[in-house]
This record gives structure tokens, C-alpha cells and sequence, in this order.
């Protein structure tokens, strides 16, 4: 007789165990299953979510059986969501979903392109250069200049120097001779303006030259001997894409060699040095020394030369400042700003 309610309570609750497992364990895997397949699920209220079947044990006297309160559920004010989904599931609540906090990482950046070493690789180096030079809006720098030119003679003339003011867009250049013994005085050109001409003031007036403001070809001045070349060829996005295509055309027959990493006096800035050897058929000045500053990547000086070693041009960019906004104002010349302040 003891034993009867015993069996029965066994089985009872045998009966109650099974059924309320399965029940568990299909609702783990229907959880897990719209898991997988849920990126971003919708919040919903506790009223919309399906009430799960609550497992209670039979009405029983007092007991110290401990399987009746191990199986009765705890008052809740909510009904309790299925396994696996309960967090995800409760409005407001942060997920669990794994697949969930995998689509809220953040995604993965772009990473700048890599530099070449210039030592193992300066060819690549100065294409990189190039592009670098190419990016650059407007800047302005003291121009260190020494060309052998000259209408009849070819001679030396330099070092000069230039406080120089350029702007990509629109194209704009301007020159100020720092050097009191120059003949030059100042020029400045802007695309578009001016009936795109070179506008210049000399120092020193020599006939047929007026004494103020005088307009030529951008060309004039190459084909004078008074530069190699023209205003609108100035710039270190012309000097490196000048570097880069002769080295392109010359192919194999290019020779390109790192030298050295030094302190470039001219410009006071360490520089990687890089030597390049074109074919002399191709190019008047074949042997030329590019120096690019070690920290900015960009280019600081190039010398070129002839077969013979003799000097065809150098030109060193000191002070240079690329941090900086330019106007058509900062491209007019003194007597112009000097004119505009009495007209006002």
C-alpha cells in the first residue's frame, strides 16, 4: 500500500518528463533553425509570440520527491520564449544570434596602397611618386633654378632664386625672382585668362621690352633662350610624369638604380636618391638624379646631364608648403596689386 502511490507518482511523472522533453528539444531545433536562416529578425510583442505549452506536474500531496518542482515552471509575467531564442526574441532585448553580430561587424576598409622600396624597386617607386604628384591641388615652394641655355651660346645661368605659387585648376603659375642682380622681375600665367599668355615684368627694361607689364606666347621665352622650358610645363606633376614616361619609352634600355638616402643641402631634407641612365638618342640631357623626400613621397630635386656629364638643368623645390589654398589673387604680380590698391 505504501508503494502504489509511489508507482503512480513514477509514472505520472515518467509521462510528464518525456513528452515535455521532446516538446523542449523540437523547439531548440525550430529555434536554432530560424536562426540560421534569420539575418535581421523583426522585434514583436510578447501578445504575438506563440505561448509555449507550459509542463506541470500532477496535483500531488506534499512530497519530498523534488521532481514535481523540478519540472514546475516559475511565475513569469511573460510567457516564456522556445530555447535558443529567448533574448533574440524579447523586444528591446540585445541578440544573441551569432549570425546577427557577425552582420553588425563593422566592414572592412580600404588600406592605402603600399609604397615600393625604393631600393629594391625604384622604378615602381617613381610611378608611385608620380601618382602622389598628381594628387596635389596647389602649393608653393622657393625655386632653386640652373639651366645652360641662351639664344646663340649655351650658357650657365643660375642658381636663381624663385618664389613660385602654383595651382592645378585652373592651371596657374607664378614666379617672383628673390635675386636683386636678375633681369626678371616677376611672371604669372593662368589658363583661360589673359588670352592664355605669359604675362611679365623685367627688372631690368631692355628695348623692345616696356617698362611694366609685358604679354608674350607661352613659348616665347623657350624660343628666346630664356628658359628650357615653358611656364606651363612647370610643377612636380610635370616633372615626374616627364621622369616616368621617358622611362616608359626607353623600356629595357633604361637603366634606374637607388644610390643613396642623404641630407639634400639645397632643400635641408633627407632624400632617397635615385639615378637613371636613358639611352643618349633618346633624350638631350640622358643622365639625370631625382630626389624625392623620404618622408613625403614627394619630389624635392632633379639635375640633369648630358653624355658628357655637363650640366643641362637643375632644379631643387625648397619650402615646400602643400598645405595651402590659392586664388587668382595670389596670382597677380606686385605692380598689378599695387595698381588695384590705388583704384580703390
Amino acid at each position: 500500500m505504501i508503494l502504489r502511490p509511489s508507482i503512480a507518482l513514477v509514472k505520472n511523472t515518467h509521462s510528464l518528463i518525456v513528452p515535455g522533453l521532446v516538446a523542449a528539444l523540437m523547439l531548440t531545433l525550430a529555434g536554432c533553425a530560424n536562426n540560421a536562416k534569420r539575418v535581421e529578425p523583426a522585434p514583436s510583442s510578447a501578445a504575438s509570440q506563440p505561448a509555449p505549452q507550459s509542463v506541470r506536474a500532477a496535483p500531488l500531496a506534499p512530497s519530498p520527491s523534488t521532481a514535481s518542482t523540478a519540472m514546475a515552471p516559475k511565475p513569469s509575467a511573460q510567457p516564456s520564449a522556445p530555447a535558443g531564442a529567448g533574448s533574440a526574441m524579447a523586444p528591446g532585448a540585445p541578440s544573441s544570434d551569432p549570425l546577427k553580430s557577425i552582420c553588425k561587424l563593422p566592414l572592412p576598409t580600404s588600406q592605402p596602397a603600399a609604397v615600393p622600396n625604393p631600393v629594391v624597386d625604384p622604378a615602381g617607386y617613381m610611378r608611385f611618386v608620380r601618382d602622389r604628384a598628381q594628387t596635389l591641388t596647389a602649393y608653393t615652394a622657393r625655386l632653386i633654378r640652373t639651366e645652360r641655355r641662351g639664344l646663340l651660346f649655351k650658357l650657365e645661368h643660375g642658381p636663381e632664386n624663385i618664389s613660385a605659387w602654383f595651382r592645378q585648376e585652373p592651371f596657374s603659375v607664378r614666379f617672383d625672382w628673390l635675386d636683386k642682380d636678375s633681369k626678371n622681375g616677376e611672371a604669372a600665367y593662368i589658363a583661360g585668362k589673359h588670352d592664355n599668355k605669359v604675362r611679365f615684368v623685367p627688372r631690368i627694361w631692355v628695348p623692345p621690352l616696356l617698362p611694366g607689364i609685358n604679354a608674350v606666347e607661352v613659348g616665347t621665352p623657350v624660343a628666346l633662350g630664356e628658359a628650357l622650358n615653358p611656364l606651363t610645363d612647370f610643377g612636380l606633376r610635370r616633372m615626374m610624369e616627364r621622369a616616368v614616361a621617358n622611362i616608359d619609352r626607353a623600356g629595357d634600355a633604361a637603366a634606374i638604380r637607388y644610390v643613396e638616402r642623404k641630407l639634400l643641402p639645397e632643400v635641408g631634407v633627407e632624400v632617397h636618391h635615385i639615378h637613371v641612365d636613358f639611352p643618349a638618342d633618346q633624350n638631350v640631357a640622358p643622365r639625370q638624379d631625382m630626389f624625392i623626400d623620404c618622408k613625403s613621397n614627394l619630389p624635392v630635386g632633379a639635375i640633369l646631364r648630358k653624355t658628357d656629364g655637363t650640366l643641362h638643368g637643375a632644379y631643387f623645390y625648397a619650402d615646400l608648403n602643400t598645405d595651402v589654398s590659392l586664388s587668382d589673387d595670389d596670382f597677380l604680380m606686385n605692380i598689378e596689386r599695387k595698381r588695384a590698391e590705388k583704384s580703390q
